[in-house]
């Protein structure tokens, strides 16, 4: 395997899939401005630039196939450039007009890869940790490289759009813009992948003052955009996400703002001991999400485990991950037995509670409310505080 800069050299290890030419028509169309020059970082065969109106402009590549073939294929304005966008030796301004209206654009690879990379501009990302979000560290070489004239279309995944450990990167990527639109793109339009991705368009702060808020769009498989909300700069540090803001306005109209949450309930929650598989190697039958297709469980079990953590009588069962599991629910109506560690365990000493508590999280607001709640680019999966701060009916 060839070595280039801080990524490997291989079609899997490069983690990028190409967006398809007519989302990227219907992404280029929702450019408001006239630029002077492009910049394409982490190029490939230069799809997102290549229906730009932009004369002038660099495209980026690491590859060096691809890079021979941009050689072969671009015109002369558009001057392709074989190199490792995260390379510490690689500066941006070198390569663009300075005071200039400069127009970035990237569709970078999705994956928490091994890098040197240090983050210049999202200052807190830096740890111990070698392994960083790739696309994240993309947008960081941007930022650092923006003028006030600048704007960025940019394709990124769910974490830096929607994970609670990146709000404090966000509110600082928000407050840096002008103005600001992030389209939810269908899943579907990445073949063989079932990452959830969305494209940024953004414009950059001239003065202190910010002039719109933020549109938060979405767009189907054929690149038309079918809905569209706008919110606040403090509603967006929460969620870039259409989805999320949707769900959260249907919840606000079925719930009062004032309501309690589960976690206010004398309840507790827990998760289980361990994997179905080390439960199989044991020879033990236990609940995992795949048991949990019906409402009400009635277990042969009678005898409650001494070692794992058991299900009985009124306990609530809700899948921790799966994303076409997270709307399930169960309660125990009758017998015992332990559960996995994919499982979540809500219990109530109280009868009362413990109704009060299975209303809720069957409920349709319920259902809702771990939708919104669910982390994870590919495998969602749900927090401890995701449950304990769902409202109550």
């Amino acid at each position: 395997m060839e070595l280039m800069g801080n990524l490997s050299k291989s079609d899997k290890d490069l983690g990028q899939v190409d967006t398809p030419p007519h989302i990227v028509q219907s992404l280029v169309s929702l450019l408001p401005n006239k630029y002077d020059f492009f910049a394409d970082l982490g190029a490939g065969l230069g799809n997102l630039s290549a229906l730009l109106p932009i004369s002038n402009g660099i495209l980026v590549e690491i590859d060096v196939d691809r890079f021979k073939q941009l050689e072969r294929t671009l015109s002369k304005l558009h001057k392709p450039i074989l190199a490792d966008v995260l390379d510490e030796n690689f500066y941006l301004n070198e390569h663009l007009p300075s005071n200039k209206k400069n127009l970035y654009i990237s569709n970078p690879p999705f994956c928490r890869k091994k890098t040197n990379y240090s983050f210049d501009y999202f200052l807190e990302l830096n740890s111990n940790s070698s392994f960083k979000q790739l696309d994240i560290a993309f947008l960081d070489k941007v930022m650092s490289s923006m003028n006030c004239k600048s704007s960025l279309m940019f394709i990124i995944s769910a974490p830096f759009v929607a994970f609670e450990k990146y709000f404090p990167q966000r509110k600082k990527f928000i407050n840096s813009f002008d103005s600001l639109s992030v389209i939810s793109l269908d899943d579907s339009i990445y073949e063989k992948t079932e990452v959830q991705s969305y494209a940024v368009i953004a414009h950059k702060r001239s003065s202190n003052e910010f002039k719109h808020r933020i549109s938060l769009k979405k767009m189907d498989a054929f690149g038309g955009i079918t809905d569209q909300i706008l919110v606040t700069r403090n509603e967006a540090m929460k969620s870039l996400c259409f989805e999320y803001h949707h769900k959260l306005k249907i919840i606000n109209s079925l719930v009062d703002s004032n309501c309690k949450t589960i976690g206010d309930l004398n309840s507790s929650l827990v998760r289980g001991s361990h994997s179905k598989l080390h439960f199989d190697h044991l020879d033990l039958e236990s609940i995992h999400t795949t048991d949990l297709k019906e409402p009400f469980l009635f277990l042969n079990n009678k005898q409650q485990s001494k070692i794992f953590k058991s299900a009985n009588i009124n306990d609530i069962l809700i899948p921790r991950v799966g994303k076409r599991a997270l709307n399930r629910e169960s309660i125990v109506k009758e017998g015992n037995q332990i559960f996995t560690d994919s499982v979540y365990m809500l219990s109530s000493k109280s009868k009362d509670d413990s109704k009060i508590i299975w209303n809720s999280v069957s409920s349709e607001v319920g259902k809702l409310w771990r939708s919104m709640h669910a982390q994870g680019k590919c495998a969602k999966y749900l927090t401890r505080e995701a449950i304990l701060s769902m409202p109550i009916l």
